[in-house]
């Protein structure tokens, strides 16, 4: 796997997606990086979901750096917004598949 964010555990059947904490808010966090499951087993679907997630935490981590209101944030805040856009994902793709039928 070439790409740092997606990672599979050798002890679960789930990749996860990683985000390491750039430098510069490192000390907001206290953290080096954080993970998510994308409670899939599929590589094809988990890189997907890992790039799109990958997008939304870089916009957030610039946000964080543009915004002093922003650097309330969490990471549990982090984390519930990625899983929130992951379930949004997961209903879309669900009415696409019932509407083909």
């Amino acid at each position: 796997m070439s790409q740092s964010f997606l990672v599979k555990k050798s002890h679960s059947s789930s990749y996860h997606f990683r985000s390491y904490i750039p430098i510069d808010i490192l000390p907001i966090f206290n953290k080096k990086q954080f993970l998510i499951s994308l409670q899939t087993g599929i590589l094809r679907e988990a890189q997907n979901k890992a790039w799109q997630l990958n997008s939304i935490v870089q916009s957030i981590y610039s946000q964080i750096r543009n915004d002093e209101t922003m650097k309330t944030l969490t990471l549990d805040d982090i984390k519930q917004i990625l899983r929130k856009k992951l379930e949004q994902s997961k209903n879309e793709f669900e009415k696409v598949v019932y509407i083909q039928g």
